[in-house]
């Protein structure tokens, strides 16, 4: 069963899929993982197309413009154009997620080295280490991760320097939870996955960039 929660009106619709091993959504797509297939499901229409009938690998997957990215059986990084279904390779380090922000293809190498691939060429950020559980997410400005000492940071795509984010809950409280993984909601808002009295939960949080000078 999948639960898809409205925030604006807090209200929650359910969907019975069968076979779905995990979800990703992106604008007004959902993409479902069965076995090792990928589908694109409209959210409003409930439309779908099967875009990899087999050979992904799981943990991955990303969408942008009409492109999507996926992690194949050999580990290589995938471009899949959802219209022709033409595809070739992206050559990058092994990595087990990604993210797209525009022109550049974001991801987290298997050694948890988070990198970033534009205009043909691959970068690793020096000195970053991501947490195991960690995707990476995009906004407009800043690629979002969960550090290896499980706190959120972000870097800034234009200089890619590191830096870390304060995350706020309804009341303006500093939420100080150990992080292990984070979604985008919009660009003032980002969901935590957090430990919390004994539990874990997914927190819809406000943010802001610390200015580390």
């Amino acid at each position: 069963m999948i639960n898809v929660h409205n925030y604006e009106n807090a209200s929650t619709e359910k969907w019975q899929e069968e076979n779905v091993k995990d979800f990703w959504v992106d604008g007004k797509n959902i993409f479902l993982e069965n076995g090792n297939s990928i589908e694109m499901v409209d959210l409003v229409t409930k439309d779908r197309i099967c875009l990899v009938e087999k050979g992904y690998q799981g943990g991955a997957v990303a969408y942008h413009a009409g492109t999507l990215y996926y992690i194949d059986s050999g580990k290589r990084v995938v471009r899949l154009d959802v219209v022709s279904q033409r595809a070739d390779f992206v050559d990058i380090p092994k990595c087990r997620t990604l993210a797209v922000q525009g022109k550049k293809l974001w991801f987290i190498h298997e050694k948890e080295e988070v990198g970033v691939y534009y205009d043909g060429q691959t970068q690793i950020v020096s000195a970053v280490k991501s947490a195991p559980t960690s995707n990476i997410v995009c906004g407009s400005k800043y690629a979002f991760f969960i550090s290896k000492k499980n706190k959120l940071q972000c870097i800034d795509s234009a200089n890619l320097r590191c830096q870390k984010v304060k995350c706020y809950d309804d009341a303006g409280n500093i939420v100080n939870e150990s992080a292990y993984n984070v979604m985008v909601y919009n660009e003032e808002k980002l969901s935590l996955f957090v430990s919390k009295d004994q539990d874990y939960e997914w927190s819809l949080c406000d943010y802001e960039i610390e200015d580390d000078k």
